[in-house]
């Protein structure tokens, strides 16, 4: 789901990127017969690459938590939604990566400190 998620926000203008640890369920499943478009069915690990070959094709990122190390400029903020909810948002940077201005303008919102 996350990755179909992303190809529909990217589709959308939206500059996107996935955090990503694995297929989960999806990239288990021996047989997937109801999926539109393959007439004898897919195998999950099949479908599975093949949304990530598009999201690729489309400019997708993806983070994986092997991505990450410890020179990375890590920046978190915890957010609660009117029911209460609780989320930690986070961001991280590399000094060799170039901002977009809207990526840019994210990083500027979590990493300033409000006095």
């Amino acid at each position: 789901a996350g990755i179909s998620a992303a190809i529909y926000a990217r589709r959308g203008n939206f500059e996107v990127l996935v955090l990503h640890n694995g297929g989960g369920s999806l990239e288990k499943a021996h047989k997937i017969e109801n999926y539109y478009g393959f007439k004898d069915g897919i195998s999950g690990a099949k479908l599975y690459n093949e949304g990530l070959l598009q999201a690729e094709n489309l400019g997708i990122a993806y983070l994986t938590s092997l991505a990450i190390t410890p020179e990375d400029n890590i920046h978190s903020l915890n957010v609660t939604s009117p029911l209460k909810q609780s989320f930690r948002l986070s961001a991280v940077t590399r000094s060799t990566e170039l901002l977009t201005a809207p990526k840019q303008k994210l990083w500027d919102l979590l990493t300033t400190k409000k006095e």
